[in-house]
C-alpha cells in the first residue's frame, strides 16, 4: 500500500511542480472572477455569487489546459531562450505531455456535460464548442508551420475563442441573451483587452530573435496600431455592453500610450506593457467596476 502511494506521489508531483512554475493560478483566478462577475452584472444587473462557482471553475480549467498547450507548442523556443522551464528541461517526455493534454480535453468534455445538466443546454453546448476549439488550437488547425510564419494570424486564432467564452459566461446567467448586442459587446471588451495585452507583453525590442515577437516581425508602428485598434474594438463593445462610462477614458489612455511604442524608443516598452496589463485587468472587471460606479454615483 505504501509503495503504491509513493508511486502515485511520484507520478503526480511533476505536474504539481509544473503548475507551480508555469500556471499563474492566483492571477488567472483573479481575472476570471472579474470576468464571471462582470458577465453576471451585464446579463442581469445583479451579482449572483452562488452561480459563479461553476462558470469560474470551468473557465479556469480551460485556461490551465490552454496554458499547457501553449507551453508545449513553444517548447522549441523555450529550449533556446528559457531552458529552465519544465517542458524545456525535460521534466516530461513528449508522449507524456500529449497524453496529459488529451486527458485534459476529455476532462473538459465532462465539464461541458456538467454545465449542460446544471446550467442548461445552451451553456453546455457553448462550453463544448470552446473545448472543441481547444483541440484545434492543440493541433494548430493542421497548418501549424504556416501559422508560425504569420504571428499575428497565429495569435488571432488563439484569441478569438474569447468571444465564445464571453457568450458562455453570459449564458450561465441569462441563456436567452447569448445573441444580444450586449453579449457581443462584452466579447469585444474581453477580446480587446486580451489582444492589447498580448501585443504589449511582446514589445521588448531586446527579446531573443528566436521568439519572433510581433515587434520583430511587424515593427513599432504596426504594433502600436494593433494595440490602438484593439482598444477601439473594445470601446465599441463597451458601449453595447453598457460598461463605457469609465472604460472609454482608460481606452483613450492606452491609445495615447501607444505613441511611445510608435516612436520606437526602446526605453518605453515597459510602460506599454504596464499600461496593457492594467487595461486587461480593468476590462476583465469592467462589469463589476461599472456597477460600483453606478452605485456610488446613484
Amino acid at each position: 500500500m505504501e509503495e503504491r502511494t509513493a508511486m502515485a506521489l511520484n507520478h503526480v508531483n511533476p505536474w504539481i511542480r509544473y503548475i507551480e512554475e508555469r500556471i499563474p493560478l492566483p492571477t488567472l483566478s483573479f481575472l476570471i472572477l472579474g470576468m464571471v462577475l462582470s458577465a453576471s452584472q451585464i446579463a442581469t444587473g445583479q451579482f449572483f455569487w452562488k452561480s459563479t462557482v461553476i462558470p469560474f471553475l470551468s473557465v479556469l480549467a480551460f485556461s490551465v489546459l490552454l496554458h499547457t498547450i501553449q507551453d508545449y507548442k513553444g517548447i522549441d523556443k523555450d529550449i533556446v531562450v528559457h531552458p529552465n522551464r519544465p517542458f524545456a528541461r525535460g521534466l516530461f517526455s513528449g508522449s507524456e505531455i500529449e497524453r496529459a493534454i488529451t486527458l485534459g480535453i476529455a476532462a473538459l468534455l465532462v465539464i461541458a456535460g456538467l454545465n449542460g445538466l446544471l446550467l442548461g443546454s445552451k451553456c453546455g453546448l457553448i462550453y463544448g464548442v470552446i473545448v472543441l476549439y481547444s483541440w484545434f488550437i492543440y493541433k494548430e488547425f493542421f497548418i501549424g508551420n504556416w501559422l508560425k510564419q504569420h504571428p499575428l494570424l497565429y495569435a488571432a486564432t488563439h484569441q478569438v475563442v474569447i468571444l465564445a467564452i464571453a457568450a458562455y459566461l453570459i449564458s450561465a446567467f441569462a441563456p436567452e441573451q447569448i445573441f444580444d448586442q450586449a453579449t457581443l459587446g462584452y466579447g469585444l471588451v474581453l477580446l480587446g483587452g486580451f489582444f492589447a495585452y498580448e501585443i504589449g507583453r511582446m514589445s521588448d525590442p531586446n527579446a531573443h530573435p528566436v521568439l519572433r515577437t510581433y515587434l520583430h516581425v511587424y515593427g513599432h508602428q504596426v504594433c502600436a496600431g494593433l494595440i490602438a485598434g484593439s482598444m477601439v474594438a473594445a470601446a465599441i463593445g463597451s458601449f453595447y455592453a453598457g460598461v463605457h462610462i469609465f472604460l472609454w477614458s482608460l481606452q483613450f489612455t492606452v491609445i495615447v500610450a501607444c505613441i511611445g511604442l510608435a516612436t520606437a524608443l526602446s526605453d518605453r516598452y515597459r510602460n506599454i506593457e504596464r499600461v496593457a496589463t492594467i487595461a486587461l485587468v480593468v476590462h476583465c472587471w469592467s462589469g463589476a467596476i461599472q456597477a460600483l460606479f453606478v452605485t456610488v454615483g446613484g
